[in-house]
């Protein structure tokens, strides 16, 4: 059954994209977007057209429109924003909020914001349910590329795991492999 084995892996990449994945302290990202070098193999990688960015009254807007809600409350408004993460951040950093948005909201906002990192982790398993090959968790920092060479697969071969995880919510996130 060769076709069971990219169907798993499909399926083994998708946990990343549940709501239980792990985010800690920021990493460094080199030049502060989710643009992934060019030169390298860039299937996987997301590279935002810069024609795509929010403007500061389209940021102000989905402010006005997530706020209508409990603070933290899921909405498109507040997914928008979280994916928007780079504007919605210097955005902040001019320091005006838009009429009605609370302190507690744009503090939690700001807090969701920082939050920079998830853990990645992938198996491999075949038709009978044995694990050929995994990438233990290991900490991405969002929208930036990462390889993960794995050299020690049962039966697999080499392969390098590589890909970007993108936040597309407020506990949700996205990877293109």
């Amino acid at each position: 059954m060769k076709r069971a084995l990219p169907a798993l892996l499909l399926l083994s990449s998708a946990c990343a994209t549940h709501s239980g994945y792990l985010i800690v302290d920021p990493l460094p990202a080199a030049d502060g977007n989710h643009a992934a070098a060019r030169g390298c193999q860039g299937g996987c990688a997301l590279v935002r057209d810069p024609a795509d960015a929010l403007t500061s009254s389209q940021i102000e807007a989905l402010l006005v429109t997530a706020t209508r809600l409990e603070v933290g409350a899921d909405s498109e408004a507040l997914d928008s924003l979280l994916f928007h993460d780079n504007e919605v951040r210097a955005w902040f950093l001019e320091g005006v909020l838009p009429a009605g948005v609370s302190p507690e909201w744009a503090g939690w906002l700001r807090q969701e914001l920082h939050r920079r990192t998830a853990t990645f982790s992938l198996r491999i398993i075949d038709e009978h349910g044995v694990v050929r090959a995994q990438v233990p968790a290991t900490p991405m920092a969002l929208g930036m590329k990462l390889h993960i060479q794995v050299d020690d697969g049962d039966h697999t071969g080499p392969f390098n795991a590589n890909g970007t995880i993108v936040r597309v919510g407020r506990d949700h996130v996205w990877i293109r492999m």
